[in-house]
This record gives structure tokens, sequence and C-alpha cells, in this order.
């Protein structure tokens, strides 16, 4: 199963800020790939705080501001500049459950945010129950007792369901031309499912596949080779140092 990397190197996060992931239940977990919090223990000012692409929407609740918005695929590394007491958490769904959760807003939704559809009962009474809780462990209680009725009546189109699947297996390490030829569908239609149900073409949202797989490899890794490089999916180390710097900022070195 895909696991979305998002803030492991705790080195690169400002020490006044507290990052946790929670595991959901055995039923969620073909849905969710963790809960989330970030929280201060202090006021901070002006820290720029990195959210780097892992293929995943996210639901976020700003526990302060009593907001909250659902996140679409991003494209790019975010920086968010901090200040005050932050209290934020925050639903990171798994690319099967993109499709349910965006519905008829993912084709849209590149590198956006989106408020929760209010036609949706399920998920607009967690938000409202979330909002109106402090205690990080009744939230998450809460979550999960809705998503697992909003989960029920999970659905997607099983074309795209299985090219998907396929590309998660393959680490993104894949060209479009070699999904169509697998499945004798044409490179558009391919793009055309994944535009529609998850709000990316196909070829960047490999390439954050494979960013992602390579980030796992190498995390926290000194003196790799261009052997591992070739493993982690890129042709060289010139190669992987580009998309490294390209979604970080800078090297792993």
């Amino acid at each position: 199963m895909y696991k979305p990397l998002q803030y492991i190197d705790k080195t690169k996060i400002f020490t006044g800020l507290q990052y946790h992931e929670f595991s959901p239940n055995l039923f969620l977990s073909q849905y969710v790939a963790c809960y989330w919090t970030v929280y201060s223990v202090e006021a901070i000012h002006d820290v720029s705080h990195r959210i780097i692409p892992d293929g995943c929407v996210d639901i976020v609740f700003d526990l302060n501001e009593k907001i909250s918005f659902i996140t679409g695929i991003s494209d790019k590394t975010e920086f968010l500049n901090l200040s005050g007491f932050i209290r934020y958490c925050g639903i990171r769904f798994l690319p099967k459950a993109i499709p349910f959760i965006l519905r008829d807003f993912a084709i849209d939704s590149l590198n956006s945010y989106i408020e929760i559809d209010t036609k949706n009962k399920i998920l607009t009474e967690m938000t409202k129950w979330v909002l109106d809780e402090n205690d990080i462990e009744k939230i998450i209680i809460n979550i999960q007792k809705h998503l697992e009725i909003f989960f029920r009546d999970y659905t997607i189109n099983g074309n795209f369901n299985t090219i998907l699947n396929y590309s998660l297996a393959n680490n993104g390490m894949i060209h479009v031309k070699d999904i169509a030829g697998y499945y004798k569908l044409s490179e558009k239609q391919i793009g055309r499912y994944f535009k529609e149900n998850i709000g990316i073409s196909t070829k960047p949202y490999l390439k954050i596949i494979r960013f992602q797989n390579a980030y796992r490899y190498f995390l926290n890794r000194a003196n790799t080779s261009i052997v591992q490089a070739v493993d982690s999916g890129f042709y060289d180390q010139s190669h992987l140092i580009k998309d490294i710097r390209f979604y970080l900022g800078d090297t792993l070195y």
C-alpha cells in the first residue's frame, strides 16, 4: 500500500513546531494515510513551514480560526508563513479515496483549497464537531466514526482505480505510453481518467510518486551511488538531485 511521506526529517522542521501522525483503524487504512497535527509549543513569528507534494489530498482543520477546507493535490512544494500559536489537525487521504472526497470538484482542484460541500451531511457534521473540540484524542475518535459511515458508500471508476493501483505499485517508475499499452487505452484517455478523478495529469502525478519513492529511499542516507539512484527510479544521480531540489529546495546530503 502506498505510504506518503510528509515532514519525516525532523531536523528540517522549526523546533518550535510539533508534527505528529496517527494511524487510522483497519477499515479506514485503505482510504486514510494518517491523521496529523501541527501545533506550536510557544508563540512563533514568521516561521516558513514546508509542505512537500505527496500525491494525496487532505481535509485541514484550523482549530484556532475555526475553519476547514480540502486541499487538492499539489505538484509543487508549498511554504506556509506561520505566526502566533499554531493549532492545526488534518486527515490525509490515500490516492484511492481522492475521487470520493473531491467528487465534482476534482478537475479544477490542483494546487487549490476547496470548501467542504455543505450538501455532504457526513463531512459537514464531522467538520462542525472537530472545530468545536479541543482534545485531539476525542477528535480522532469522532473523525473515524464519521469516515466509517462516509466510506460505506464508496464508489470509484473501476478503470481508473486499476490504472492508479498499477502506477502506485510501480512507484511511478513507468511511462504513460507503457500504461496505455498495458491497458490498451490511448494516452489521452489515461490522462483524462487522472484529471477527472484526482485533478492532475498522469505525467506530473507519476513524477510525484517517483519523488516520494526516492525520498523514502534516500532519507537520512549519505554517499548514495548511481546504482541506488537507478533503483529508486532515477536515471542517474544528477537526475535525482534535480528532482530533490525541485521539491525540497536542497539535497538530502
